[in-house]
């Protein structure tokens, strides 16, 4: 039988490492509490924010908890696509997360070419991680360098080809450079790996069949 307890103090013990790192708050002894007596739609909730800052292993680990906790709910098949489709296709070292969430700090700092340089490293350092790869993907696309920004969302592809933020990634580089055409396609690829994805959705709206 699972032991949750042991579970999720291993889970709070990566996080505490990872906020210590990279400046994210700790999880408050409250929240450890909900926890302990937490169901899987908690599980999947909580890694869902942990992914958004940067912290993919502690997500993955909570994600495998909620299946763990009960395979058959439906909550666990939220954590079975979230695992698929959004997240590193490899395991990510606490390394790499460190300079890829770096990069994210530059670029919130409206730092971009130091971001990129970080981004680029993360890339070299760690070829399998498909976060550097649409991090730099977007920042290109904010510089309307259309080219490389698709260029590095067909890097992550290339990674993952089920990761769904680097087809949405695709798609806008695409749609940035003219390619209705092709920024539909990666638009719908999006659609049909996570048909309530929101993002692409409306991407797809008054595109035509």
């Amino acid at each position: 039988m699972l032991n949750i307890r042991s579970l999720v103090m291993f889970i709070l013990a990566l996080g505490t490492v990872g906020g210590a790192l990279l400046g994210t708050p700790s999880m408050a002894d409250e929240e450890i509490q909900i926890e302990l007596n937490a169901t899987p739609g908690d599980f999947y909730k909580q890694a869902v924010e942990l992914n958004k800052i940067g912290l993919t292993e502690q997500a993955r680990h909570i994600l495998n908890a909620a299946i763990k906790l009960d395979p058959k709910a439906p909550e666990s098949d939220d954590a079975r696509r979230y695992l698929s489709l959004y997240m590193p296709r490899y395991p990510v070292p606490i390394e790499a997360q460190v300079i890829n969430n770096t990069g994210v700090k530059l670029e919130r700092s409206k730092k971009s070419e130091e971001a990129v340089q970080i981004f680029q490293k993360c890339t070299d350092e760690h070829p399998f991680f498909e976060l550097p790869y649409t991090n730099l993907s977007e920042v290109f696309f904010s510089k309307k360098d259309y080219s490389k920004s698709a260029k590095y969302a067909k890097d992550a592809l290339a990674i993952n080809a089920n990761f769904v933020p680097a087809w949405l990634r695709l798609g806008k580089a695409l749609e940035g450079a003219g390619d209705s055409g092709g920024a539909k396609q990666a638009f719908t690829r999006a659609t049909q790996l996570d048909p309530n994805n929101s993002e692409a959705k409306e991407a797809l709206k008054g595109k035509g069949k």
